[in-house]
């Protein structure tokens, strides 16, 4: 991470020419969002929201155009639109998520004012804001951790963690479920969820925690529960934001090489058309399958089984992720 490897990873990063950072965020933003509308149907159930169609509509023009200031405003403005439209009643993730993308909507504003109808310095908005929103992620971690320090987390009749353990093993019939497990498995619970933000908040650690945060949120990811891995796909996306410069850098670089080698293979059928075909089969299957099932199971069932076939749009996506960091740390590091 250079020279300054020991300074805090929420500082920004230093100033050199070029570096469009926010295109590659944006990127993954926008494939965020339509991870979670695959997890939360409340933009379609019981009654399609007009701000959650707008959103989606946002959403798909970041998609197409990453490198557009007027998408990613937008995609932002419409985010918070439908996130105030669910409140109070929202995933404890889609908060932190409205919060973050009003962050983002504030330093933007702060910015297109400044530049006065001229171009938005790309590199220097993303530079304002990432130090602001990686200071919210170590904040929802140590806040996840608070709030586990009490008896009843660490009594094994009663903890949380015990209880996700045993659920992810009725899914994974590999995963031991006896009773021996229950201790290690409240430790290392604790002990992930407390070390990763200690990890990421230095520069010269950060690349562990990016992998901890990875390894952590991609196991939580299996819980059958409703919307889970819509929380993993947040993480995700956030601890982009703690990677170096030179990480960043190529990351950009090689999603840049690898759609120009996908095009030159297929030229009517980009990566980003790929992305869009996958949450409309999806989504087509999940609506299928609740039409059919709806008022014959419990509401509860039905939400689970949503959410089981939105997992496998969200499994391919996340080890294309965490592959792509991976590489880009690798490289940046041999470089």
């Amino acid at each position: 991470m250079g020279a300054d490897s020991s300074r805090t990873a929420l500082r920004a990063f230093p100033r050199a020419d070029g570096g469009d950072f926010l295109t590659p965020f944006a990127l993954i933003l926008a494939v965020t969002t339509l991870v979670h509308r695959l997890a939360v149907q409340t933009w379609l159930w019981p009654l399609p929201a007009p701000t959650g169609w707008l959103s989606l509509g946002c959403t798909l023009w970041l998609l197409f155009r990453p490198a557009s200031t007027r998408a990613f405003g937008c995609y932002l403005i419409t985010g918070i639109a439908e996130w105030l439209r669910e409140l109070p009643v929202v995933p404890n993730h889609f908060f932190f998520e409205g919060l973050a993308q009003v962050t983002m909507s504030i330093v933007l504003a702060t910015h297109a004012l400044r530049a006065r109808g001229g171009t938005i310095d790309r590199r220097r908005l993303f530079e304002s804001f990432a130090p602001i929103v990686r200071a919210e992620v170590l904040l929802l971690y140590a806040i996840a951790v608070l709030h586990k320090l009490n008896g009843d987390y660490f009594d094994p009749e009663v903890s949380c963690a015990v209880e996700l353990h045993r659920q992810i093993a009725d899914v994974l019939p590999l995963v031991p479920e006896a009773a021996w497990t229950d201790g290690p498995v409240i430790v290392a619970s604790l002990a992930f969820e407390a070390g990763i933000p200690v990890l990421l908040a230095f520069r010269r650690s950060a690349y562990v925690g990016v992998a901890a945060g990875v390894l952590f949120h991609g196991l939580l990811s299996l819980h059958p529960h409703y919307g889970v891995f819509s929380f993993s796909a947040l993480m995700f996306a956030f601890l982009c934001l703690f990677l170096s410069e030179d990480a960043f850098t190529k990351l950009g670089e090689l999603w840049r090489d690898g759609g120009a080698r996908w095009r030159r293979c297929a030229p009517r059928f980009g990566p980003k058309r790929l992305v869009v075909a996958v949450f409309a089969a999806t989504l087509a299957l999940q609506l299928g399958w609740g039409i059919t099932a709806y008022g014959r199971i419990a509401v509860r069932e039905l939400l689970d089984g949503l959410t089981r076939i939105g997992f496998w749009a969200w499994l391919p996506w996340s080890a294309f992720l965490a592959a792509s960091y991976g590489l880009a740390v690798c490289r940046a590091g041999r470089d």
